[in-house]
């Protein structure tokens, strides 16, 4: 309400009164002197009591330094003092003190003030109190960094103009999209749209546009040097107080690597697929060639005086173990075990090897194989060790663009005191810089284009040494090739076996009595002979319950020799845990053509906590010579 006046009342005192009613702080000082203790002040309106806690009593004749603290800039006092000299205005913002000791911020104005004659006679400032603009100013300050951070792009659309232009884009749209912010506004987001962008999601969008609500979909949209990128975008409506939509609001998460694992998931599905197919065949065909080169063994013995016979036996027999090595390389490939760990003549690896490549290398490529004699023999399984150096030959290959030389070659070595072997695969290819170096054994990973590689073969290569105990390293650099190195453990040289069609097998240590289980009839024909071939008493079983039960009942037996995988209630496995139990004395011989993984890499090391020992289908009767001779010492 208006302030009464009476006749009695100085225009100084209704300046006083209308001082005491504003809502700023207004404070008047002497106009010196600016050293300690400075200008006194002279007079305070009600606003600065309500506004600092202290009243005129308090600070009349004292200096406005009496509400500055330790946190006061001294830069924003040394820049009042100079216009103080200067007898200039100021307009500064200053952090005080009040009388309790809070801090508040003031966005003050500083006058002088001249009397009559023109001498500057009072300071006059003017205060108001910035606490809440700061903070508003900070939270803005807070939010743009939010914004400018976040992964996600963030737009805002005018939706009140048409065609709803971008106005507002974060830093992570920019990130994203690869357009600056200046490219952007005023344009419709339609910019990174292309000519693969799903046109029933565009549908969708705009859609909800026009029915003003919200929307999410998918999109495959185009950064600005045209590559493509899956994002995730969801536009949000926003409405003023009367209801109207005033904005769009779109927020984009980039899809592109979830994509990319969804993919190499598929692939890695497939993958498993494969491998257990490739399990269920290799099984089948191994239970067939254990009968044809088992049946051909025998008969070679047999027919050893019949020159007419003994030919056709060898081609037999010579069939059977191509076609064991065939199917080997298959489970090579897949997800079995290294169930035949063992020595490895790494000469006839390579000697293999190279008569493949032959075949498959392209003619532009000369291929040179040097293996040093000591380095003849590995521990390994001659599968995975041909399929990891075949891995490794043709990633080079397809490092050299035009023509090239790919090497291999074998040394003997010491580390740390073992006999190691290291295998060296080189090429004259484009090479590697640090960054794919570091990440080229990660499963998935392939500097190929798409569709012509799954990114596995040198991260199987990676597994398959480290199960071995060994290593693989890379050195390479960009336009000057590659060489990779596979070192694994030593083996000792293989003892010379008499082998020859036609001759005795030379007798076994010690005749046992033989619990057979095997579950394919005609696989079970040709083991029994074949034991019986080498003078062990035998009884068979066609399961795991049945053997049981004959081990309840009998106890004569020394060596429980059963397939892996058998239809029942129990496998291989299974059969020889509870075996044990039962007769903790009895040997176990284990034997498959395929196995889960389930089954640890190495039965012949150790299955369910004991050592037995392992055979791998189609075995011969050396093969069962050897194993039969190791459990019964």
């Amino acid at each position: 309400m208006p302030v009464p006046m009476s006749g009695d009342l100085s225009l100084a005192d209704v300046l006083g009164r209308v001082a005491d009613y504003t809502e700023d702080v207004i404070l008047v000082t002497e106009a010196e002197p600016f050293d300690q203790p400075g200008p006194r002040i002279l007079y305070v309106n009600a606003a600065f009591t309500r506004s600092t806690g202290y009243t005129p009593e308090d600070v009349i004749s004292l200096t406005p330094r009496i509400l500055q603290g330790p946190n006061t800039s001294r830069e924003a006092c040394a820049r009042i003092r100079a216009a103080l000299q200067a007898w200039q205005p100021i307009r500064i913002e200053l952090l005080n003190y009040r009388k309790d000791g809070s801090e508040f911020w003031v966005e003050l104005s500083i006058t002088p003030v001249a009397d009559e004659t023109g001498w500057f006679r009072y300071w006059v400032s003017v205060q108001r109190e910035t606490n809440e603009r700061r903070h508003f100013d900070e939270q803005s300050r807070l939010y743009e960094l939010v914004l400018a951070n976040v992964n996600e792009g963030i737009l805002v659309a005018d939706a009140l103009q048409p065609d709803c232009p971008i106005e507002y884009v974060n830093a992570g749209f920019t990130r994203m999209t690869g357009y600056t912010e200046a490219e952007l506004l005023g344009r419709n987001c339609r910019l990174i749209q292309g000519s693969n962008t799903d046109p029933d999601a565009t549908r969708r969008l705009g859609l909800a546009i026009k029915e003003q609500r919200p929307a999410t979909v998918e999109l495959l949209n185009y950064r600005k040097d045209g590559s493509t990128f899956w994002n995730l975008t969801s536009i949000t409506p926003l409405r003023n107080a009367q209801g109207q939509v005033v904005k769009y609001v779109g927020v984009q998460h980039d899809l592109t690597d979830a994509k990319l694992r969804e993919k190499e998931m598929v692939a890695a599905q497939r993958l498993k697929a494969v491998g257990e197919m490739t399990g269920g065949i290799a099984h089948d065909f191994n239970n067939l060639l254990t009968a044809i080169s088992g049946a051909a063994e025998l008969l070679a013995r047999r027919l050893a005086g019949d020159p007419e016979s003994a030919p056709l036996v060898e081609a037999i027999r010579g069939a059977a173990q191509r076609g064991a090595g065939q199917v080997r390389r298959l489970m090579g490939f897949s997800r079995t075990p290294m169930l035949a760990r063992g020595r490895v003549d790494l000469r006839h690896v390579l000697q293999q090897l190279e008569l493949l490549l032959a075949r498959s290398l392209r003619d532009n490529i000369s291929l040179s194989i040097d293996i040093h004699p000591d380095a003849r023999w590995v521990d390994a399984e001659t599968a995975q060790l041909e399929g990891a150096l075949l891995n490794l030959v043709f990633n080079a290959q397809d490092a050299i663009a035009n023509a090239g030389c790919i090497g291999i070659t074998a040394q003997a070595c010491d580390i740390d005191g073992k006999p190691m072997v290291r295998m060296e695969v080189s090429d004259t290819g484009s090479g590697m810089d640090e960054t794919t170096i570091a990440r080229i054994f990660t499963p998935f990973f392939t500097t190929k284009g798409a569709g012509r590689g799954s990114g596995l073969g040198l991260a199987m290569v990676h597994a398959f040494a480290i199960q071995l105990g060994g290593t693989i390293e890379v050195r390479s650099r960009p336009g000057q090739g590659s060489v990779f190195t596979l070192t694994l453990a030593a083996a000792e040289e293989a003892e010379s076996v008499f082998d020859t069609l036609g001759e005795d097998t030379v007798a076994p240590s010690r005749i046992c009595s033989v619990l057979v289980v095997e579950d394919d009839e005609v696989v079970r024909t040709i083991a029994v002979a074949m034991l019986e071939s080498l003078g062990h008493r035998v009884q068979v079983c066609g399961d795991a319950d049945e053997a049981l039960g004959v081990l309840c009942i009998e106890q004569h037996f020394d060596v429980l020799f059963t397939d892996l995988m058998m239809p029942g209630s129990m496998g291989g496995l299974g059969l020889a845990s509870m075996a044990r139990k039962l007769r903790p004395q009895l040997a176990v011989i284990l034997t498959s053509g395929w196995a889960d993984t389930d089954l640890p890499a190495q039965p012949a090391r150790g299955v369910a906590g004991d050592a037995h020992r392992f055979v791998m289908k189609p075995y011969t009767l050396d093969d069962l010579k050897r194993a039969f001779d190791d459990v019964a010492r």
